[in-house]
């Protein structure tokens, strides 16, 4: 998710503003930073974000950076430039428009002098493609050790009111995480090699209870595979507004928040004015 310029923490708490930079960089460790274009367009590494490069570089086996990895939903580019620097061989990752494709190429043309420092002179293979999750070409015969998907965050507002406030708003795509997460666990199955794994970081926010209840009946009629989800780390995170549009409509926002706690669909917590919600890393296995 971006860190906008206008963030505030959803007690009304107003935020450093950044400077005018055009590029911004992130360390996720063993000496390597990242560096990003600078683009409202692209989603930027938020704290989540950050937190999954980390695990990625700790967690990420020799296995899987030897052989195949894709990444759905790569935005800037930096968490597939962060494994090609750590010593992936073989990187493909996706997002949905050219724009959004041609930010990450940049980026990542930015970041190729740096891949001498822990690869020698061998250079990975990395390719960025247009596609709505799995629907280019590209993949109909692929297959990979490692798919990995950082989703939209937040469900489907049922608030008529909220949904088309935010409709007008460039980060509409935050929304619609519960349906996006199920498509993409109804198709990633026939991606994977055998002994293939995911890793996807999921929102609390988004109900991931009724997530995956939703895909295991799917799963019970129509799928080849059966899927084990194992959480490997949580991450408690400030939840934030990120813009004066969102700032506008706070209270619209706290009520959608507090009818799917109600209703088991979210999970935050609040306290002293501070409202915190669970970043969850978790790894699915296909053990059939």
């Amino acid at each position: 998710m971006l860190q906008s310029v206008e963030a505030q923490t959803l007690s009304g708490q107003a935020l450093p503003q950044p400077g005018i930079e055009d590029f911004c960089s992130h360390y996720f460790g063993l000496g390597i930073e990242v560096k990003l274009q600078r683009d409202g367009k692209v989603f930027q590494p938020s704290k989540a974000g950050l937190a999954f490069g980390e695990y990625l570089l700790s967690n990420v086996t020799i296995e899987e950076k030897m052989g195949d990895i894709l990444e759905i939903g790569t935005g800037s580019g930096a968490l597939a430039i962060l494994l090609a620097i750590a010593g992936a061989r073989n990187v493909v990752a996706t997002d949905i428009n050219q724009h959004i494709i041609d930010v990450a190429r940049a980026n990542y043309g930015i970041a190729q002098r740096d891949f001498r420092t822990l690869q020698g002179d061998r250079s990975p293979n990395v390719r960025f493609l247009v596609s709505n999750l799995f629907d280019s070409r590209e993949f109909e015969d692929r297959r990979f050790d490692l798919i990995f998907f950082n989703p939209p965050g937040w469900r489907t507002p049922d608030n008529p009111e909220l949904f088309r406030t935010i409709c007008e708003d460039s980060y509409y795509s935050m929304f619609e995480g519960d349906q996006t997460v199920i498509r993409f666990l109804q198709k990633v199955g026939h991606y994977l090699k055998p002994n293939g794994r995911v890793l996807i970081g999921l929102n609390s926010i988004v109900g991931i209870q009724s997530v995956i209840a939703a895909y295991k009946e799917w799963e019970a009629k129509h799928a080849f595979w059966e899927f084990d989800f194992t959480i490997r780390q949580k991450n408690a995170l400030e939840l934030m507004l990120y813009n004066d549009h969102w700032k506008q409509n706070s209270d619209l926002i706290r009520n959608q928040l507090l009818l799917w706690k109600q209703r088991g669909l979210s999970h935050f917590s609040h306290h002293n004015d501070h409202s915190e919600w669970f970043y969850e890393i978790t790894e699915i296995q296909n053990i059939t």
